[in-house]
């Protein structure tokens, strides 16, 4: 054999062997980067059906107050008695956030809206057993439920924006 077809030879078997590992590290990297965008797919999806749960509990609780701040401004005596199935909503919504994993709540703003919400609902469901009046001081109850709504409506903006990143 000749030497300049050697040499040939061992330049092409060089550059065959650079554009293969080359190739290779480029297979590993796309692999890795593939694997790396499903779990976080998985995570977010777990994620963002937990916030769509949320995110219905706090509509139903917006709904609710705003069904009773309704049912208050149009009631002659508003008595506590006549507001039990607002009671009994706020207890389910309770109950219902109680149950969701609190650790799977994130980021930090997501869970200070989520454990703000629940500190609104027990104060509304507390509000609502009390004697009327016992606490109420020219309609301090009922602006008690307006403020309580309109908090819930920012606790509810925090989780459905941080919903909408994790869809984007």
């Amino acid at each position: 054999m000749d030497p300049s077809t050697a040499a040939t030879q061992q330049v092409c078997a060089a550059w065959v062997q650079a554009i293969g590992a080359i190739a290779g590290i480029a297979v590993t990297v796309f692999i890795f980067w593939r694997q790396s965008r499903a779990m976080r797919h998985q995570m977010n999806s777990g994620r963002l059906a937990l916030l769509d749960g949320i995110l219905a509990i706090f509509q139903d609780v917006e709904i609710a107050l705003h069904e009773l701040i309704l049912q208050w401004d149009s009631a002659q005596n508003p008595q506590p008695r006549h507001f039990g199935s607002s009671k009994a909503r706020f207890l389910q919504a309770l109950t219902a956030l109680d149950q969701l994993p609190l650790h799977e709540v994130q980021p930090y703003e997501s869970m200070t809206a989520f454990l703000s919400a629940k500190r609104v609902l027990r104060d509304c469901v507390g509000r609502l057993t009390r004697p009327v009046g016992a606490i109420e001081v020219n309609g301090e109850r009922i602006n008690d439920f307006r403020e309580w709504a309109a908090e819930f409506a920012i606790h509810r903006a925090v989780i459905s924006d941080q919903a909408r990143r994790l869809r984007t």
